[in-house]
Protein backbone atom coordinates (compact mmCIF):
# COMPACT_ATOMS: atom_id res chain seq x y z
CA UNK A 1 0.00 0.00 0.00
CA UNK A 2 3.24 2.38 0.85
CA UNK A 3 4.53 1.95 -2.60
CA UNK A 4 1.01 2.38 -4.15
CA UNK A 5 0.65 6.03 -2.46
CA UNK A 6 4.58 7.01 -2.69
CA UNK A 7 3.90 6.61 -6.82
CA UNK A 8 0.78 8.53 -6.75
CA UNK A 9 2.47 11.13 -5.15
CA UNK A 10 5.45 11.39 -7.36
CA UNK A 11 2.96 11.28 -10.30
CA UNK A 12 1.10 14.10 -8.87
CA UNK A 13 4.38 16.00 -8.22
CA UNK A 14 5.56 15.82 -11.95
CA UNK A 15 2.03 16.29 -13.03
CA UNK A 16 1.72 19.65 -10.96
CA UNK A 17 5.62 20.62 -12.05
CA UNK A 18 4.85 20.64 -15.25
CA UNK A 19 1.59 22.34 -15.22
CA UNK A 20 3.10 24.58 -13.26
CA UNK A 21 5.93 25.77 -15.83
CA UNK A 22 3.57 25.43 -18.26
CA UNK A 23 1.38 27.88 -16.89
CA UNK A 24 4.59 30.47 -16.07
CA UNK A 25 5.60 30.04 -19.40
CA UNK A 26 3.03 30.48 -21.65
CA UNK A 27 -0.41 30.91 -19.57
CA UNK A 28 -1.65 27.44 -20.71
CA UNK A 29 -1.95 23.94 -19.45
CA UNK A 30 -2.42 20.91 -21.35
CA UNK A 31 -5.90 19.48 -21.41
CA UNK A 32 -4.51 15.91 -20.81
CA UNK A 33 -2.97 17.28 -16.95
CA UNK A 34 -6.05 17.16 -14.92
CA UNK A 35 -7.23 14.43 -16.72
CA UNK A 36 -4.07 12.54 -15.54
CA UNK A 37 -4.35 13.76 -12.54
CA UNK A 38 -7.92 12.46 -11.94
CA UNK A 39 -6.76 8.96 -13.21
CA UNK A 40 -4.47 8.65 -10.56
CA UNK A 41 -6.52 9.50 -8.15
CA UNK A 42 -8.60 6.37 -9.02
CA UNK A 43 -5.63 4.06 -8.48
CA UNK A 44 -6.60 1.88 -4.70
CA UNK A 45 -9.66 3.47 -4.58
CA UNK A 46 -13.12 1.36 -4.38
CA UNK A 47 -16.08 1.92 -6.53
CA UNK A 48 -18.20 3.88 -3.14
CA UNK A 49 -15.58 6.47 -3.10
CA UNK A 50 -16.05 7.73 -6.45
CA UNK A 51 -19.51 10.03 -5.49
CA UNK A 52 -17.53 11.50 -2.66
CA UNK A 53 -15.06 12.09 -5.12
CA UNK A 54 -17.09 13.90 -7.42
CA UNK A 55 -18.89 15.74 -4.93
CA UNK A 56 -15.17 17.41 -3.61
CA UNK A 57 -14.61 17.70 -6.98
CA UNK A 58 -17.69 20.02 -7.69
CA UNK A 59 -17.79 21.87 -4.32
CA UNK A 60 -14.17 23.14 -4.66
CA UNK A 61 -13.85 23.92 -8.16
CA UNK A 62 -17.64 25.66 -8.57
CA UNK A 63 -16.81 29.09 -6.78
CA UNK A 64 -13.95 29.31 -9.78
CA UNK A 65 -16.17 28.31 -11.84
CA UNK A 66 -18.76 31.04 -10.81
CA UNK A 67 -15.82 33.86 -10.24
CA UNK A 68 -14.98 32.62 -14.00
CA UNK A 69 -18.14 33.65 -15.35
CA UNK A 70 -18.82 36.89 -13.32
CA UNK A 71 -15.50 38.45 -13.96
CA UNK A 72 -14.08 36.73 -18.05
CA UNK A 73 -10.51 36.60 -18.10
CA UNK A 74 -9.31 36.34 -14.66
CA UNK A 75 -9.36 32.81 -14.03
CA UNK A 76 -8.48 30.25 -16.66
CA UNK A 77 -10.28 27.26 -17.36
CA UNK A 78 -7.11 25.29 -16.67
CA UNK A 79 -7.25 26.68 -13.29
CA UNK A 80 -10.79 25.46 -12.82
CA UNK A 81 -9.59 22.04 -14.53
CA UNK A 82 -6.89 21.63 -12.26
CA UNK A 83 -8.22 22.31 -8.93
CA UNK A 84 -11.60 20.24 -9.73
CA UNK A 85 -8.82 16.91 -10.64
CA UNK A 86 -7.05 18.19 -7.32
CA UNK A 87 -9.99 18.40 -5.74
CA UNK A 88 -10.78 15.11 -6.86
CA UNK A 89 -7.88 13.49 -5.70
CA UNK A 90 -7.40 14.96 -2.49
CA UNK A 91 -11.46 15.16 -1.35
CA UNK A 92 -13.36 17.49 0.33
CA UNK A 93 -11.49 18.29 3.97
CA UNK A 94 -7.63 18.28 1.81
CA UNK A 95 -8.94 19.88 -1.13
CA UNK A 96 -10.04 22.73 1.26
CA UNK A 97 -6.94 22.89 2.67
CA UNK A 98 -5.39 23.07 -0.39
CA UNK A 99 -7.50 25.38 -2.14
CA UNK A 100 -7.16 28.16 0.36
CA UNK A 101 -3.73 27.27 1.10
CA UNK A 102 -3.03 27.95 -2.69
CA UNK A 103 -5.48 30.96 -3.29
CA UNK A 104 -3.41 32.42 0.05
CA UNK A 105 -0.21 32.35 -1.32
CA UNK A 106 -0.87 33.50 -4.65
CA UNK A 107 -2.32 36.91 -2.65
CA UNK A 108 0.51 37.01 -0.28
CA UNK A 109 3.19 36.82 -3.22
CA UNK A 110 1.23 39.00 -5.88
CA UNK A 111 0.73 41.96 -3.31
CA UNK A 112 4.62 41.42 -2.39
CA UNK A 113 5.59 41.22 -5.99
CA UNK A 114 3.49 44.39 -6.73
CA UNK A 115 4.94 46.30 -3.87
CA UNK A 116 7.91 45.87 -5.16
CA UNK A 117 7.67 46.00 -8.64
CA UNK A 118 4.70 48.91 -8.62
CA UNK A 119 4.11 50.16 -11.64
CA UNK A 120 5.77 47.30 -13.88
CA UNK A 121 3.41 45.02 -12.26
CA UNK A 122 0.23 44.77 -14.19
CA UNK A 123 0.43 41.07 -15.80
CA UNK A 124 -2.09 38.73 -15.43
CA UNK A 125 0.42 35.76 -13.11
CA UNK A 126 -0.14 32.14 -13.14
CA UNK A 127 -2.27 30.59 -10.55
CA UNK A 128 -1.59 26.96 -11.20
CA UNK A 129 2.54 26.92 -9.54
CA UNK A 130 0.68 28.79 -6.48
CA UNK A 131 -2.63 25.90 -6.40
CA UNK A 132 0.36 23.24 -6.90
CA UNK A 133 1.69 24.13 -3.64
CA UNK A 134 -1.39 24.23 -1.97
CA UNK A 135 -1.69 20.67 -3.08
CA UNK A 136 1.28 19.43 -2.68
CA UNK A 137 0.71 20.51 1.00
CA UNK A 138 -2.38 19.17 1.47
CA UNK A 139 -1.38 16.01 0.07
CA UNK A 140 1.04 15.21 2.67
CA UNK A 141 -0.89 15.82 5.58
CA UNK A 142 -1.41 13.43 7.96
CA UNK A 143 -3.11 11.01 5.85
CA UNK A 144 -2.85 9.15 2.30
CA UNK A 145 -4.22 10.33 -0.76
Amino acid sequence: MLDTLLIKTLILFLLLLYASISDIRTHTVEDIIPFLIGSIALIGISLSDIPEMLLSAFIIALPMFCMALIKPGEIGGADIKLTAACAFLLGIQKGLVFIALGLLLAVICNLILKKLYKDRYKEPFALVPYLSIGCMIACFMNSSI
